[in-house]
């Protein structure tokens, strides 16, 4: 009897330092981004979250990530010209870490403490992975449309959304609402698209990705939608954008193809485009035309000729004309 007792005391014993080991043991990896990101969204625990190792893999090796926060944290201007490598390193280090805390208030401390673990690459991964479920859960306030969200669009989009805001999470839920409604299609496209294309557009393009994104896309939504282009877009986008975020002239050509002359010299942006020759233009007249009375007289010829050719001005031209005709045959007809 008194050895079954001692033998049921060490079982207890055992088995509360094994859960005081657990308590304090880091959360695996997979575990750790998947809790992080269900946290800062705050959804359950148990949406499935799939694929957490490999894009995270995938994160740190991104040159679009990197390049967005080496611009975050230079702009913070937190380490002056004056210090050396290690001292901006080391500002670096403590401004995501300020960062981090803000954005993993409520988390599970023993995610914080695996999150302490990482190196600086990983740690500022998680401090966009974070700060994205904050946004989506601020722009998407109903849990179940939040929740789908997250869980179709996965930790590369909390990472998208945690470089570029608010208005990423907006543009996040408005594609996903429209593939969840069947509006995009991908032509001879080998896959379908979901939103976490998106993510991966925003986080391997980064700054690029965006400004192309907010440049060419968020104007001409509707565009996009028509004759795959979108799909397209998302599944291959350095078909259509270059490094700096301007759409290519291979990229116009391929928006031709899917949705049309007049849609892809919308969304290429004709006023633009036409902007930029009316101030060459006009910098050629002040350099030609307006130096002398040749100059001047070509100058006005210029004018009657656009005045005769381009509609609007024929018509007011015309209406010019009529008004001083018949004045002048009322006032002929008034005389006699």
């Amino acid at each position: 009897m008194l050895r079954f007792r001692f033998a049921n005391r060490a079982m207890l014993i055992a088995l509360a330092c094994l859960g005081l080991h657990a308590a304090r043991a880091p959360v695996a990896q997979a575990d750790v981004w998947a809790t992080l990101a269900r946290r800062a969204a705050k959804v359950g625990d148990d949406l499935p979250m799939r694929q957490a190792d490999e894009v995270i893999d995938q994160l740190r090796r991104s040159r679009g990530l990197q390049d967005t926060m080496n611009s975050r944290f230079a702009r913070l201007g937190r380490a002056g010209d004056d210090l050396d490598e290690a001292a901006r390193l080391a500002a670096r280090r403590a401004a995501v870490r300020s960062a981090l805390e803000t954005a993993t208030v409520g988390v599970d401390s023993r995610v914080l403490r695996s999150l302490d673990e990482l190196d600086d690459i990983a740690r500022e991964t998680a401090l966009v992975v974070a700060e994205g479920g904050q946004h989506t859960a601020r722009v998407v306030p109903d849990l179940a449309l939040r929740a789908g969200l997250l869980e179709r669009g996965g930790i590369e989009t909390m990472a998208g959304v945690g470089m570029f805001g608010e208005d990423a999470a907006r543009a996040a839920l408005r594609l996903d609402t429209a593939v969840q409604a069947g509006k995009l299609t991908a032509k001879g496209a080998a896959r379908g698209v979901t939103v976490a294309d998106f993510g991966r557009l925003l986080s391997r393009q980064g700054e690029a990705g965006w400004k192309f994104w907010s440049t060419y896309v968020t104007p001409h939504w509707g565009k996009w939608l028509t004759g795959g282009a979108l799909a397209a877009l998302l599944i291959a986008p350095e078909e259509f954008m270059d490094t700096t975020g301007k759409i290519t002239e291979g990229g116009i050509k391929r928006l031709t193809e899917l949705v049309g002359t007049t849609a892809a010299a919308a969304i290429r942006g004709v006023a633009e485009g036409g902007g930029a020759a009316a101030t060459q233009i006009g910098q050629a007249l002040r350099d030609s035309y307006l130096s002398g009375w040749r100059g001047l007289a070509a100058l006005i010829g210029t004018v009657a000729f656009f005045a005769m050719v381009l509609p609007r001005p024929r018509r007011t031209l015309f209406g010019w004309f009529r008004r001083a005709a018949v004045g002048a045959a009322v006032e002929k007809k008034d005389a006699a």
